[in-house]
C-alpha cells in the first residue's frame, strides 16, 4: 500500500462518472492513485452515499446486482486497509439500500395493479393537478373567511376550522403539491415518460378525463408514500442515521392493526434538523411580515405581463415581484439588481423577472371554477416570447424555461413548473406558482441546484459595522495582512468586524449564505459549511492570539499588549439570514444579523395581543422580555443572547419531535421522527419568553378594561350627541 503521505484530492467528477456505470477495476485505479488514507476512504464513502443512482426504484435484476458487487468489492477492501469502522457503514448502507428499494418496488406494484382499471396514467396525473386548485381554493376561501370574521390581515397562513383544527395553508398546499409532484415521478418512472435527458415527457392524451376520483385519490397516497420513502431516502444518505427493520418477529409499539412490515429512521443527530428548521421558519415569518408591511403601506401601479419592460426595480411587474426583489436584497445584503453575477447561467433579477412573469401570467388566466384554467400548454416559443416581452433578452429566457422544466431529479413543481408535452409543447402547472413566495421559491431552486450565493465582499460586513458604529462605547478595528510565524513561513489574517466593548473583544466572521428550506442535501451542505466557518473563526482567534500586532494594527495601537491579553475573546460566525444556534459550536457561537439588530434596537420584546375594538381589531403590545436587564445594552447582555438566542430558544420550545408513521402500501409502513412546529396562544408565548404568567394575565386585562372603558365612552358620546339633536 502506497504511503500516506501527500495524497492526490480525490476527484468527485471523475468518482461520479465510475459509479454511474460501478466501474469497479477504473474506481480502485483512482482511488490507487489518490493514496488509501484515512481521509480520501471517507471522502470516498460520503460522496457514494450521497450519489444519486445509489438508490434505483426501477432498475432491473442485473444492474441492481452490478450496484451491489461494486458495494461489496469496495467493503472488503476497506476492511482490508484497515478502515473498519468505514467498512461497517457501508454493510449498513447496503443493507438499508435493499429496504429503500424494496419499498419502492411495493409502490410500482401497487401501482400496477391498480392500472387493471383501465385508466390512463397521464389522464389521472392531470386530474391529481386539478385537484390541487381545488384544495387551495377552498382553504384560500376559508382563511379570508376567518380574517374578515376577525377584520384583520394577518401575516400568518394558519386558520382555524370549523371543528376546532388548525390549518397550515401553506403546509396543506405543499402536501398537494408533493402529492402531484411525486405522483408524476412514480408514473415517469413506470411507464418511461424520462428521457435520456432526464425530462418528463407527457402523452398528448394528458386531458382525457378519468370520471373515477375515488381511483384518483388511491393514485394521490401512493404518490404521497412515494415522496414519504424519498424523503427518508434522502435523510439516510445526506444527514446519516440508519435504519431499523420491523417484520412479524420484531413488531414496533402501537403497530397499527394491518401491520406487515415497517422500516424506521433513527437520526445521528437530530439537532442538525431542528436548527435548520428554525432557521426557515424565522425566515419565512419575516418575509410573510415584510409582505404585510409592503401590503398596508405600499401603494403602486405594477405593469403586469402587458407593460413592463424593464428590470426591477426600474419597473415591476406585479405586487410579488416588488416583495421578492425588496425581500432578497435585504436577506442577502446586497442589491440584487446590480449584482451582474450569473447563479446557474442568469442573474438573480433575471430569475425573479422570470418566476413573476409565469406567476402573473397564470394570474391573468386563472379562471374561478375552473381548475383546467391553471394547466397552460402553449408552444415553448410563446413562452420565450412572453419572457422577452419583459425584459429578458433571448438567451436569458430560454435558459430560464429550460431550468423550469421538470426532471427525474426535480423535488417539486414549485422549482420546475413547466412539463414537456409530446410533440414539443410545454405545461405551465400555473398552481405551483398562483400563491408562491417568489424569494423563497427562488432560493429553494438555487440551493437545490447546490448553488451557493456566497458574496464575500463588503456588503454584508459594512451592514454589521454601521450597527456596531451606532453604539455608544463600541470601538471597531480592521485588519488584513500577513504575519511571520516561528518557521519563517508567512500567515494571512483578515479580520471581517472586530470591537472592543467593555473590555472584551468581539471577533465577527460575517457569513451571507443561503438556507436550505428543508431539503436533506441543502441542510447537510449548509451544516458542513457551518463548521467550516467555526474552523476558520477559531484560526483568526489563534491568530489574534499568536501576533499581539494584528490587535495593535485594527485598532491603531489605542491599547496596549498587556490590555489585549487581558481582555477575553468573544468569537462569532454571524449568518446574515436567520440562522443562530444555543451554545457555542467548539467555542465559538453561532448568530444571526437580525438578532443582533434586534438586540440594540429595543429593549423589550413586547407580544402583540389583537383585540377587538369596536368593529375592528388592534394589536395592543405588552412587553415580555427584557434584553438589557438594565438601562442600556451591555456587553454581558449580548454575549448572553449569543450564548442563548431569545428568538430561537422560543421557537425551539414550541418544537415537538414525534415519530409519524406513514403508509407505504397495505400493511407497510414507514416510521420517521420528525421536528414539528406547533403555535402556540399568546399566554403560551409570554411564558415562552419567561414572563410571569399572572403579570401577563393582569396587563391583558388592563387592556381589556382600557378598551372597554373607551368603547363605553364612545357610547355615552354618542348617547349625548342624540339627546341634543
Amino acid at each position: 500500500m502506497a504511503s500516506p503521505s501527500a495524497p492526490h484530492p480525490l476527484s468527485w467528477k471523475l468518482t461520479e462518472q465510475i459509479v454511474a456505470d460501478w466501474n469497479w477495476t477504473k474506481l480502485k485505479q483512482q482511488f490507487d492513485a489518490c493514496r488509501w488514507n484515512e481521509d480520501n476512504a471517507k471522502k470516498l464513502v460520503t460522496h457514494i452515499r450521497r450519489y444519486a443512482g445509489i438508490v434505483s426504484p426501477h432498475s432491473s435484476e442485473s444492474a441492481r446486482g452490478k450496484k451491489q458487487k461494486f458495494l461489496e468489492s469496495l467493503r472488503d477492501l476497506l476492511h482490508s486497509s484497515a478502515h473498519k469502522i468505514l467498512a461497517q457503514e457501508l454493510t449498513s448502507l447496503i443493507a438499508e439500500i435493499k429496504m429503500i428499494e424494496t419499498g419502492y418496488s411495493r409502490i410500482l406494484d401497487a401501482l400496477e395493479d391498480m392500472k387493471r382499471e383501465n385508466h390512463a396514467d397521464e389522464s389521472i396525473l392531470c386530474e391529481l393537478m386539478q385537484e390541487t386548485v381545488r384544495g387551495g381554493e377552498k382553504m384560500l376561501l376559508a382563511m379570508n373567511a376567518k380574517n374578515a370574521e376577525v377584520g384583520e390581515f394577518r401575516a400568518t397562513t394558519r386558520y382555524t376550522a370549523l371543528d376546532g383544527q388548525t390549518v397550515e395553508v401553506d403546509r396543506a398546499n405543499s402536501i398537494n403539491m408533493i402529492i402531484a409532484t411525486m405522483t408524476a415521478k412514480m408514473f415517469g418512472i413506470a411507464n418511461g415518460w424520462f428521457g435520456p435527458d432526464g425530462l418528463l415527457t407527457l402523452p398528448k392524451t394528458y386531458r382525457q378525463r378519468t370520471g373515477c376520483p375515488n381511483h384518483v385519490r388511491k393514485i394521490g397516497a401512493l404518490g404521497l408514500a412515494w415522496h414519504n420513502l424519498e424523503h427518508t431516502e434522502k435523510r439516510l444518505r445526506f444527514l446519516g442515521g440508519r435504519l431499523k427493520f420491523y417484520g412479524s418477529i420484531n413488531l414496533p409499539e402501537n403497530a397499527p392493526s394491518d401491520f406487515r412490515t415497517a422500516i424506521e429512521y433513527l437520526p445521528a443527530n437530530d439537532e442538525i434538523e431542528l436548527y435548520d428548521k428554525i432557521a426557515n421558519l424565522r425566515l419565512k415569518e419575516k418575509a410573510n411580515q415584510n409582505l404585510l408591511e409592503m401590503l398596508t403601506q405600499v401603494r403602486h401601479n405594477f405593469g403586469g405581463c402587458n407593460k413592463t419592460t424593464k428590470l426591477a426595480p426600474a419597473e415591476f411587474l406585479s405586487n410579488e415581484e416588488m416583495h421578492g426583489y425588496f425581500h432578497l436584497t435585504e436577506s442577502l445584503a446586497f442589491d440584487i439588481s446590480e449584482d451582474p453575477k450569473k447563479y446557474g447561467g442568469l442573474r438573480l433579477i433575471e430569475w425573479l423577472r422570470g418566476y413573476a412573469t409565469l406567476q402573473q401570467f397564470v394570474h391573468d388566466k386563472f379562471k374561478r371554477n375552473r381548475p383546467r384554467s391553471v394547466l397552460i400548454e402553449l408552444p415553448q416559443e410563446d413562452y420565450i416570447r412572453l419572457l422577452v416581452s419583459v425584459g429578458l433578452c433571448e438567451k436569458s429566457a430560454k435558459a430560464f424555461i429550460a431550468a423550469m422544466c421538470f426532471t427525474k431529479h426535480s423535488d417539486d413543481f414549485f422549482d420546475n413548473p413547466l412539463i414537456r408535452v409530446e410533440g414539443g409543447n410545454l405545461l405551465l402547472f400555473g398552481q405551483a406558482l398562483r400563491n408562491a413566495n417568489l424569494p423563497a421559491v427562488l432560493l429553494s431552486m438555487l440551493n437545490k441546484r447546490q448553488i451557493q450565493i456566497r458574496r464575500k465582499g463588503t456588503a454584508f460586513e459594512t451592514e454589521v459595522r454601521k450597527l456596531l458604529e451606532n453604539q455608544d462605547g463600541i470601538e471597531l478595528g480592521s485588519y488584513k495582512g500577513k504575519q511571520k510565524a516561528s518557521d519563517g513561513s508567512q500567515e494571512e489574517f483578515e479580520l471581517d468586524v472586530v470591537a472592543i466593548w467593555e473590555g472584551k473583544i468581539f471577533l465577527f466572521e460575517c457569513k451571507n449564505e443561503s438556507l436550505s428550506d428543508g431539503s436533506p442535501s441543502a441542510i447537510a451542505y449548509f451544516e458542513s459549511g457551518m463548521r467550516s466557518n467555526v474552523t476558520q473563526t477559531l484560526r483568526l482567534v489563534r491568530g489574534i492570539t499568536s501576533y499581539p500586532d494584528i490587535l495593535n494594527t485594527a485598532f491603531n495601537g489605542r491599547f496596549t499588549e498587556c490590555e489585549l491579553r487581558a481582555m477575553p475573546i468573544i468569537p462569532c460566525v454571524i449568518y446574515n439570514k436567520s440562522y443562530a444556534r444555543i451554545g457555542a459550536v467548539d467555542g465559538v457561537f453561532v448568530f444571526d444579523f437580525s438578532s443582533l439588530g434586534r438586540f440594540f434596537e429595543d429593549r423589550h420584546i413586547n407580544l402583540n395581543v389583537v383585540v377587538r375594538r369596536g368593529k375592528k381589531t388592534v394589536g395592543v403590545p405588552i412587553p415580555v422580555y427584557d434584553f438589557w436587564q438594565d438601562e442600556t445594552p451591555t456587553a454581558a447582555a449580548l454575549i448572553a443572547q449569543l450564548e442563548r438566542p431569545i428568538q430561537v430558544k422560543v421557537q425551539r420550545e414550541q418544537m415537538k419531535w414525534l415519530v409519524k408513521v406513514l403508509p407505504i402500501t397495505d400493511g407497510n409502513y414507514i416510521y420517521t421522527p420528525e421536528h414539528e412546529y406547533h403555535e402556540p396562544s399568546d399566554e403560551q408565548w409570554a411564558v415562552a419568553f419567561g414572563a410571569d404568567p399572572l403579570d401577563f394575565a393582569s396587563r391583558l386585562m388592563a387592556v381589556k378594561r382600557q378598551l372597554n372603558a373607551y368603547k363605553s365612552g364612545n357610547r355615552a358620546a354618542r348617547r349625548s350627541k342624540n339627546s341634543v339633536k
